[in-house]
């Protein structure tokens, strides 16, 4: 297999470090490396995808992806860092910082807590926002212009909930998005 590894990277912060969260923390990671993986599999130059839940200061680089994975609103590096007011009602947000010439995904673990399927919800969450990330947030390469507009996405509609497994479309849509650098934030790496 010709091309570049992807590394999805996904920091979780100011979250519960017992055995049980570290196995809705895998299980997590496991439906994003699904929805990477399918991705990857129509992407050009992309040889393979891993996901990360520990990583480390300097390790995305190129094409990789960070997604911050923060107990609460009140953890948002978005606002923090980025200076950007979020919705209340969001279960995660992408930006993009002109100033700073970076991109930044987050996602809210405490908006899904009483969902009977939270770590399927949550790691579809994270799959949405990287959309975001990867496909129509980073001004010099938008591969699509919204990705809630995706003919037959689900992942990819502004709404989602644990039921909606990434479609065909979803993962084609992304495959567009891989190969691209796009800067990320890693400063809270």
């Amino acid at each position: 297999m010709a091309g570049k590894a992807l590394g999805v990277y996904l920091k979780f912060i100011n979250t519960p470090t017992d055995e049980e969260f570290e196995k809705m923390k895998a299980q997590i990671a496991s439906h994003v490396l699904d929805f990477f993986k399918g991705a990857a599999k129509h992407a050009k130059g992309i040889s393979g995808v891993t996901v990360s839940t520990s990583p480390a200061a300097g390790s995305a680089k190129d094409i990789d992806v960070v997604c911050y994975v923060l107990k609460s609103q009140s953890d948002s590096l978005v606002q923090k860092r980025f200076g950007v007011t979020i919705s209340s009602t969001s279960s995660g947000n992408t930006v993009w910082s002109p100033d700073k010439s970076m991109m930044l995904s987050e996602v809210y673990l405490e908006k899904n807590e009483g969902d009977a399927q939270k770590a399927k919800l949550n790691g579809f969450i994270i799959c949405h926002e990287l959309m975001h990330n990867k496909l129509d947030t980073y001004p010099p390469n938008m591969p699509v212009a919204d990705i809630h507009k995706i003919k037959d996405g689900s992942v990819s509609k502004e709404n989602i909930s644990a039921s909606d497994a990434p479609s065909e479309a979803d993962m084609k849509a992304m495959a567009l998005g891989l190969p691209i650098a796009v800067p990320q934030h890693t400063q809270d790496l």
